[in-house]
């Protein structure tokens, strides 16, 4: 998919998407799972693992219809942060 979001015929955008903008595309997953593990650990022990679960499965959900969605690069930046849980 990367190779795709860096050709001519780029489905996000107007522009391919350069080596700096993918690599950060493929480090936001480990950079909102520094984030998320902590949050979602918390919640996991001051409430229930299902509520976490329901939490977590709501995050990948959110993330997943902003990657389809996407018509920019900053949508698909956003969209990596929540799917690292």
């Amino acid at each position: 998919m990367l190779s795709l979001l860096q050709s001519e015929v780029n489905p996000v955008g107007t522009e391919p998407m350069t080596d700096m903008a993918v690599s950060w595309l493929s480090s936001l997953i480990c950079i909102g799972a520094l984030h998320g593990i902590p949050v979602f650990g918390h919640l996991c022990n001051r409430y229930s693992r299902k509520m976490t679960d329901y939490l977590i499965a709501i995050s990948g959900i959110i993330g997943w219809t902003l990657i389809m969605l996407a018509s920019t690069e900053l949508m698909l930046f956003v969209s990596r942060f929540p799917l690292s849980t």
